[in-house]
């Protein structure tokens, strides 16, 4: 978590350590490089501190209360602040890397929806990716529910595959912006302070 300060001081001569100057949009916004640690079911800010708060692949997490969480990024939002959520989609992609990264929860647009609700959020936007690789992540996760052990299967790949497979999810965003994808095994969804 990178706190916020406000301001911005271009002149400032607070940096990070080893580095001689800061980003010019950095101080802009007034971020320092001061890291805050806690906990997503409690976390360490005042009301309304944010006008974004970013969550990627958090709420799935077995040591997170969904809903507790929820009502925390509510809390440190603005009046009109974002979220942005990246979730693991649909309970049929659960395998072995779920148990390794300590996964125990996927979502569905609908149930994200109530959840955001029930938290005072409204869902703007939401679609599913990896739409197009969810034959063969599917075929993979269930080859891996049937392993023993708990193992990811994210892993680094030669790079002609990792190209491929890069241009496929590029032109899956692509897409995604005119039309919301209706499958994959992750959820991206931008949610608003209910005003």
């Amino acid at each position: 978590v990178v706190k916020h300060r406000e301001g911005g001081d271009p002149s400032s001569s607070r940096k990070s350590p080893g580095r001689t100057e800061y980003e010019a949009i950095t101080l802009e916004r007034g971020v320092t490089d001061e890291v805050i640690q806690g906990s997503v079911n409690q976390l360490p800010y005042p009301d309304a501190s944010f006008d974004i708060v970013i969550s990627l692949d958090v709420l799935v997490h077995a040591m997170v209360d969904e809903a507790a969480a929820l009502a925390e990024f509510r809390r440190v939002l603005r009046p009109g602040g974002t979220l942005i959520l990246n979730l693991a989609a649909f309970a049929c992609f659960a395998g072995s890397h779920d148990l390794a990264v300590h996964g125990v929860r996927r979502y569905t647009r609908g149930a994200l929806k109530n959840l955001a609700r029930t938290a005072g959020l409204r869902m703007i936007s939401a679609t599913y990716w990896n739409f197009l690789l969810s034959p063969l992540i599917l075929a993979q996760r269930f080859v891996s529910r049937h392993a023993r052990g708990a193992e990811s299967d994210l892993k680094a790949l030669p790079a002609p595959i990792n190209a491929i497979l890069r241009g496929l999810t590029f032109f899956e965003l692509k897409v995604s912006r005119r039309v919301s994808l209706p499958f994959g095994s992750s959820l991206l969804a931008v949610l608003e302070v209910e005003k």
